[in-house]
Parts: C-alpha cells; sequence; structure tokens
C-alpha cells in the first residue's frame, strides 16, 4: 500500500510541476521573440536615386546593332556546340564572329577555345586577330607570345 502511496504523490507532483512550466515556457518563448525583434534594426539604401533618361540615337544604333537575330543564333550555336562537346565548330563560329563584328571579347573567347580544343590553325588566327582588336590587353600579347613560342617562330617574337 506504501508503494501506491507514493506513486500517486509523484503523479500528483509531475502534475503540478508542468502545470507550472506551462506559463513561464511561454513567458520565456515571448521575451525570446521579443528580443530578438529589438535587435532586428530595418535597413536604409543610403545610395541616391539614379534617374533613367532616354538613349540617344548613337547608343541606340549600336544597341539595335548588337541585337540582330543572326548574330544570336550564330552565337548561341557556339555555345551549344561547345557545350556538346565540338570544340572545333564552336571556335570556328566564334571566330568568324569576331572577324566580322570586330569585337575584341569575340576574338578573346575564340582563341580561348581553341587553345583548349588545341586547335592549332584556328588559335594562331585568332589570337593575332584578339591581339589587334585589343592592342592593350596584356592577356593577349602574353597569348599571341606564348603562341610563337610553342610554334617554333622564335623571330616573330618581340619584346
Amino acid at each position: 500500500m506504501r508503494t501506491m502511496i507514493k506513486f500517486k504523490s509523484i503523479n500528483a507532483a509531475l502534475k503540478q510541476s508542468t502545470q507550472l512550466l506551462k506559463p513561464m515556457t511561454w513567458a520565456l518563448l515571448a521575451a525570446g521573440m521579443l528580443s530578438v525583434n529589438a535587435c532586428a534594426t530595418k535597413k536604409t539604401n543610403e545610395a541616391p536615386l539614379i534617374m533613367a533618361t532616354a538613349p540617344d540615337a548613337a547608343s541606340a544604333s549600336e544597341a539595335e546593332k548588337s541585337v540582330q537575330p543572326e548574330f544570336i543564333y550564330r552565337y548561341l550555336v557556339g555555345e551549344v556546340s561547345g557545350q556538346r562537346g565540338d570544340i572545333a565548330t564552336s571556335g570556328a563560329i566564334f571566330y568568324d564572329l569576331a572577324r566580322t563584328e570586330r569585337d575584341a571579347r569575340l576574338a578573346e573567347r575564340a582563341a580561348k577555345i581553341a587553345a583548349y580544343g588545341n586547335i592549332t590553325n584556328l588559335a594562331a588566327p585568332a589570337i593575332k586577330l584578339w591581339a589587334e582588336l585589343d592592342p592593350d590587353s596584356t592577356e593577349a600579347q602574353q597569348a599571341m607570345t606564348e603562341m610563337l613560342i610553342a610554334t617554333g617562330r622564335l623571330e616573330d617574337t618581340k619584346p
């Protein structure tokens, strides 16, 4: 009988403690949420507003020129062929685009593709075109020097 009394008293003690813990739990949870909210600060953008202006005629024609459907198609064909592993086709397309558009970025892309694919008959003209279109690029000059050394044309290198 004595064991039953202990069990009943323990059970009663547990009920009483859980009843006391419920309000404390809610109070602690509310205090925690308030403290987290108090630490948060609203960030404001200090940058000045930039007003959009209408583009002038020169930049409009330049933008129109760069968004020709044929250019976009050829560019995408070059990218997709490179992704599918046809490095030679990709490099040739980018070289042709660089030549027709006279764009140093496209020439750089063609040169890097040719170097990656170890396509020497494409790398030489692509690097030359890149160095011609961007004469201030040290990377283009370095690629030109490396190409001349690799092909054994040391007499064409200049300091």
